[in-house]
């Protein structure tokens, strides 16, 4: 199946897929958080520690909230690398996450999106292109 998904629009009206409690608005806002320099994107701390599912031992988290969704990024405190992404866009909802799995390279190999411990994708990454 296809989903697109469009930036300019509510991120809480397009947690596509569906099941996945938002994999591609989790995506779109990491990169933005990338592109964008911190006073633009909204407010970004470090929120300290926490343990990650798929992750032995606390992660380093980073919290970004823009508009009305809260992204948390967990990072293996080792070597740096994303281990998943939270993404809240209500208290009262489970999250949407997404885990990021490494073999030897630096890049993710493979991305499963999950929502309330259902697994809705798994991605298997071949390759990578970096634009821009």
């Amino acid at each position: 199946r296809k989903h697109a998904f469009d930036g300019a629009n509510d991120v809480a009206s397009q947690l596509l897929p569906r099941e996945s409690g938002g994999l591609l608005p989790a995506l779109h806002l990491w990169r933005r958080l990338h592109a964008l320099p911190p006073a633009k994107y909204g407010a970004i701390e470090y929120w300290g520690t926490a343990p990650w599912p798929a992750h032995q031992g606390l992660c380093d988290v980073l919290t970004a909230i823009s508009k009305d969704e809260e992204l948390r990024a967990f990072f293996d405190p080792k070597n740096g690398r994303l281990v998943g992404l939270e993404l809240w866009i209500s208290p009262e909802d489970d999250p949407g996450e997404v885990a990021f799995f490494y073999d030897e390279d630096p890049t993710p190999s493979r991305i499963v999106a999950s929502r309330g411990g259902r697994i809705a994708a798994e991605i298997e990454l071949t390759s990578l292109r970096r634009e821009g």
